[in-house]
């Protein structure tokens, strides 16, 4: 497992290529398996295309000017109270 995380790299230059709606399932579906606490599963994904919006999200903080130039974007919102 050590070396899997060894291996990341992050990638900030994109190319035009679409993502498909099989591709961010994919996605979604191991993030949604990643485990939790209790399985409380304390975040919501949201997906974003239209360039508007993404442009917006480059401009959010210090780091991630790069996803203005994202064709998609997943957001992981983390849920502040769970109630448990």
């Amino acid at each position: 497992m050590n070396e899997i995380f060894k291996k990341r790299r992050s990638i900030r230059q994109f190319t035009n290529k679409k993502v498909t709606k099989e591709q961010i399932h994919s996605i979604l579906c191991s993030a949604m398996v990643s485990p939790s606490g209790n399985h409380v599963n304390p975040w919501e994904f949201v997906v974003v295309r239209e360039k508007e919006k993404l442009s917006k999200l480059g401009g959010c903080g210090k780091w991630q000017s790069f996803v203005k130039d994202c064709n998609v974007a997943i957001v992981i919102l983390g849920k502040e109270s769970l109630g448990v």
